[in-house]
């Protein structure tokens, strides 16, 4: 009987001590926290339609005179990386970050010049994009729904061919850092501690820039500077994916 005593005896106090250990490897994991600072790399396409119009002195034989500039729709591929923090607080994130992208953004339009038989055109073309931005967001388990905006920089370069067919071509280009805003919203996923991927599509303004082709009025000879100027206005549209580390 005593034998029996101390095995049921030796058996409970092996339960009571493993108990522990199999409660700590079944523990619940820890919930999805966004706080942290975050690093990462994104893709994606970029669509634009640059309105354009020219001011000009009648009466000058403006390029711009009796012909109708048309607007031009840049689109191409973007690359770039992002740093930056959120802070959450129950559901809400809120953060703080900035991006630099390269972009592809280009197009080429042509038009029937104001000389008879000839032909004109005009480009546009962004080289890169740089924004810093605040957001706002809602998590739902490890999903996270957010809007963001804030600042936007970017390079675009305009060029005007006058006779792009003749051999007394006139070619006049500028190239313009711009400052502008941005907007959007975007869906990101966290898969481990450190790891998430992402969603977003961001809204671009850049605002508006000038070149002035008074070069090409009447071959360049008599015409001031500003007598014929190409205005643009520089609006696109970015959809990207992105993959992002936290620490």
């Amino acid at each position: 009987m005593a034998r029996g005593s101390l095995l049921r005896s030796t058996a409970l106090t092996g339960l009571a001590l493993a108990y522990p250990a199999t409660a700590a490897f079944a523990a619940p994991p820890v919930p999805y926290t966004w706080t942290g600072y975050y690093t990462g790399l994104d893709a994606g396409y970029a669509w634009g339609n640059t309105a354009t119009n020219c001011t000009f002195i009648p009466g000058i034989a403006s390029p711009c005179e009796g012909t109708a500039i048309p607007n031009v729709k840049p689109q191409g591929g973007a690359f770039g990386v992002e740093i930056g923090a959120d802070w959450q607080h129950q559901n809400w994130v809120f953060g703080l970050g900035g991006d630099v992208s390269a972009l592809g953004l280009r197009d080429t339009a042509q038009f029937p010049s104001v000389d008879a038989g000839k032909t004109d055109e005009i480009s546009s073309r962004y080289d890169w994009l740089g924004t810093a931005r605040g957001r706002i967001g809602y998590a739902v388990g490890p999903s996270l729904f957010y809007g963001t905006g804030g600042l936007a920089i970017g390079r675009v370069r305009d060029v005007y061919n006058h006779d792009i067919a003749g051999s007394g071509a006139t070619n006049i280009f500028a190239a313009d850092t711009l400052t502008g805003w941005t907007a959007g919203a975007g869906w990101q996923y966290m898969f481990s501690d450190h790891w998430s991927l992402k969603l977003e599509y961001l809204h671009v303004d850049l605002g508006r820039n000038a070149l002035d082709i008074s070069g090409a009025t009447n071959g360049g000879y008599g015409a001031a500077p500003g007598s014929s100027v190409l205005h643009f206005n520089n609006t696109f549209d970015l959809v990207r994916a992105g993959v992002s580390y936290k620490w």
